[in-house]
């Protein structure tokens, strides 16, 4: 009997069968004032997602003074945050959930990084206040690499990101999304299962992670409500667990097919 070409190719590229979502992996983007600190803050509300570490980099966390067992780590430098998920890393198992507050903020700390490096190399023709596309590229892979770091570990994590509107410049449509530069605000929200837009609407804030023409979000778990209100990070854990949602991690799957069908 021949042997199965897909099964072959299966094995040859790694492909994974659907797998059961074990943490959150959540980016949360919105207006300063929206709450996305207060919405980090609930993760302590609950032993589902408690305990929490909060890595402060926009220095908001005084709103959560009413949480004093949230344990909160400041940090103004790309060293700080490697030093803390090299730590975070060594002790995996204590921390339900860990929390970087905000992305926005670290991108700015980390461009004044490479460009005060790149000045004290070359004084004379650096500008510390006009990146060239080295120093973007440099900040970028930088940024995206203690990301992936953070998001790798073994628990429930969230990055929040101040939010833009940016406007199409072919049909002059105007899209929000998390307030990153470039090809980060782009890429950034592929490294998360869930992308919720916060807002206040009545007084009552929402988490929007439903994609539309006007708003970038998603939900890869497809079992949460199109928006989410007063939302808290339990309350998300809760549905996600009951719901055994799954994330589809095959690989290739049109690739798959062609073969099969070339094969029979």
């Amino acid at each position: 009997m021949a042997s199965d070409p897909g099964q072959a190719l299966r094995q040859e590229l790694g492909v994974k069968s659907p797998e059961k979502i074990e943490y959150l992996k959540v980016l949360v983007f919105g207006e300063s004032g929206a709450g996305k600190t207060t919405l980090c803050g609930t993760a302590m509300d609950s032993e589902l997602t408690s305990p929490a570490f909060m890595i402060d980099v926009e220095g908001g966390a005084t709103v959560l003074n009413d949480k004093p067992n949230v344990d909160v780590r400041a940090a103004r430098a790309m060293a700080e945050i490697q030093e803390i998920a090299d730590t975070l890393h060594k002790y995996p198992k204590y921390y339900k959930t860990v929390i970087l507050d905000s992305l926005t903020e670290l991108r700015d700390i980390d461009m004044q990084e490479v460009m005060l490096e790149q000045w004290k190399k070359k004084p004379e023709t650096t500008d510390l206040y006009v990146p060239s596309p080295r120093e973007w590229g440099k900040s970028g892979a930088r940024v995206k690499e203690i990301l992936r770091y953070l998001k790798d570990l073994p628990c429930h994590v969230i990055v929040t990101t101040l939010m833009t509107e940016e406007q199409d410049q072919s049909t002059g449509r105007k899209t929000i999304e998390p307030l990153l530069p470039g090809m980060l605000r782009k890429q950034v929200p592929g490294f998360f299962d869930i992308v919720g837009y916060l807002h206040v609407k009545n007084n009552q804030r929402f988490l929007q992670v439903i994609k539309t023409e006007r708003v970038m979000a998603k939900d890869r778990t497809k079992v949460l409500p199109d928006a989410i209100e007063n939302p808290t990070l339990p309350e998300i854990w809760d549905i996600v667990f009951k719901a055994g949602a799954t994330i589809d991690r095959t690989v290739a799957p049109e690739l798959l097919a062609q073969t099969q069908q070339e094969n029979e």
